[in-house]
C-alpha cells in the first residue's frame, strides 16, 4: 500500500489518459477544417456547362455537407471540451467532501458508513464520465458521417478537375487554343493598321475621337469617301484599301472581345474548379485527422470509467492505510483534471459552449445541486 501512495503522485488511478493532447487534435482538426468549410459556402457559383454539367450538382451537395458541419458537428467538436472542463469542475467540487471521507477511514479503516459514502461519490463521478463517454461516441459517429460525405465530394470533384483539366488546361485545351486565337486576331489586325495608314492620304479633323467598331456607313462618292477610324477622318484617293482595312479591323475587334472574355471566363471557371478540388482533396485528410481525435478522446473516457471501477475497487479491503492511499490518490488526480481543465478552458477560445456542472446518484438519477447533496452526506 506505502507503495502506491508514493506511485500515486505521479500516476493516479483516475488519470486524464492522455485527453489533454487529443483535445488539442480534436481542436486543430475543427479549427482547420471550420475554415475549408468557410471557404467552400463563400465559393461563387461554378460554371462549366459544355465540359462539366454536373458541377452545379456537385458544388450544392459540398454545400450541404459544409453546412452540416457548420451548424451541427463544429458545436459537437467544441462540445467535447466543454465535457473535459465540466468534467474538472465537477471534479474540484467531489474532492473536499471526498478528502474529508479519506480521513475519517484513515482514521478508522472500519468505517462502513464512511466507505460507503466514498463509494457514492466515486460512482457518481463514475456515472458523469459515463454521460461524457456517450456524448462523445455521438461525436465520433457524426464526424465519421462527415468524412463519409466528404469522401463522396472529394471523387466528385477530383472527377471534375480531371475533365477540366483535360479539355482546358495544356497545350492542346480550350484555354491554349484561345491563346492561339488572339494572337492571331492581334497579328491580323496588326496588318490592317497597315492597309489603314498604307491606303490614306490621312488628315485628323479637330479632336473627332469614334471607337473603332462604330462605324455606321461607308460612303461611296469617289475621291470624297470618307473613312472615319479611331478617331482619323481618311480621305483620298487610297480610300478603297483604308476602307477595306478598316472594316476588317472593326471585325477582328468585336471577335478579339469575344475571344478574351471566353478565356478570361474559362480561366477564372477551371482556377476555381481547380481550388474547389484542393480543398476538398486537404479537407478530406483533415476529416480523418478528427475522427483519429475523437476516437482518442472517447477511449480516454472509456479507460477513466474502467479507472473508477479500479478505484472502487481498493476500497473492499480496510487497510491501516487506506485513508492515505486516497487522500494520494484523490490529491494527484485532481492536480491532473485541474491541469487538464485548464488546458481545455483556452482550446475554448476557438469556439465555447456553455459549460455546465451536473451528478447522478448511483441509480443514475440527477441531483438538483451535487456539491452541496453530496457535501451533506460527506459531513454526517
Amino acid at each position: 500500500m506505502l507503495n502506491h501512495i508514493l506511485q500515486a503522485g505521479t500516476n493516479p488511478s483516475i488519470n486524464s489518459n492522455n485527453m489533454k493532447a487529443s483535445a488539442d487534435a480534436s481542436t486543430t482538426a475543427a479549427v482547420i477544417i471550420q475554415n475549408y468549410v468557410g471557404t467552400i459556402l463563400t465559393q461563387a457559383d461554378l460554371s462549366l456547362p459544355d465540359i462539366l454539367p454536373d458541377l452545379p450538382e456537385h458544388q450544392a451537395k459540398a454545400r450541404d455537407h459544409a453546412t452540416s458541419w457548420r451548424d451541427v458537428i463544429q458545436p459537437q467538436m467544441i462540445s467535447t471540451n466543454t465535457d473535459i472542463v465540466s468534467f474538472s469542475n465537477n471534479f474540484d467540487s467531489y474532492y473536499d467532501p471526498l478528502v474529508k471521507l479519506a480521513v475519517k477511514i484513515q482514521q478508522n479503516p472500519s468505517d462502513t458508513a464512511s466507505i460507503n459514502t466514498f463509494k457514492l461519490g466515486v460512482q457518481q463521478l463514475q456515472a458523469l464520465v459515463a454521460q461524457k463517454q456517450n456524448a462523445t461516441h455521438t461525436v465520433v459517429n457524426s464526424v465519421g458521417g462527415f468524412q463519409t460525405t466528404l469522401a463522396e465530394d472529394a471523387r466528385n470533384f477530383a472527377s471534375d478537375f480531371t475533365t477540366a483539366e483535360a479539355a482546358l488546361a495544356g497545350k492542346d485545351g480550350q484555354i491554349a487554343a484561345l491563346g492561339k486565337q488572339i494572337d492571331a486576331i492581334n497579328s491580323a489586325m496588326s496588318k490592317d493598321l497597315t492597309m489603314i495608314a498604307a491606303g490614306s492620304t490621312a488628315a485628323v479633323v479637330g479632336g473627332l475621337m469614334i471607337a473603332v467598331g462604330a462605324l455606321a456607313e461607308i460612303a461611296t462618292a469617289g475621291v470624297s469617301t470618307a473613312l472615319i477610324v479611331g478617331g482619323l477622318v481618311v480621305v483620298g484617293a487610297g480610300a478603297g484599301v483604308a476602307i477595306a482595312g478598316g472594316v476588317d479591323y472593326a471585325k477582328q475587334t468585336s471577335a478579339l472581345s469575344t475571344a478574351i472574355t471566353t478565356k478570361t471566363k474559362l480561366q477564372q471557371q477551371y482556377s476555381a474548379t481547380k481550388n474547389v478540388n484542393t480543398i476538398v482533396q486537404n479537407l478530406s485528410g483533415q476529416a480523418s485527422a478528427a475522427v483519429q481525435a475523437a476516437g482518442s478522446l472517447l477511449a480516454g473516457w472509456q479507460t477513466l470509467e474502467q479507472d473508477f471501477i479500479v478505484f472502487q475497487s481498493a476500497l473492499t479491503s480496510a487497510t491501516p492505510d487506506l485513508g492515505y492511499f486516497l487522500i494520494a490518490q484523490l490529491n494527484a488526480a485532481k492536480a491532473d483534471w485541474d491541469d487538464v481543465g485548464n488546458h481545455a478552458r483556452k482550446l475554448l477560445d476557438y469556439g465555447s459552449l456553455p459549460v455546465s456542472n451536473a451528478s447522478v446518484t448511483s441509480s443514475g438519477i440527477l441531483l438538483p445541486n451535487p456539491t452541496a447533496t453530496f457535501a451533506r452526506l460527506a459531513a454526517a
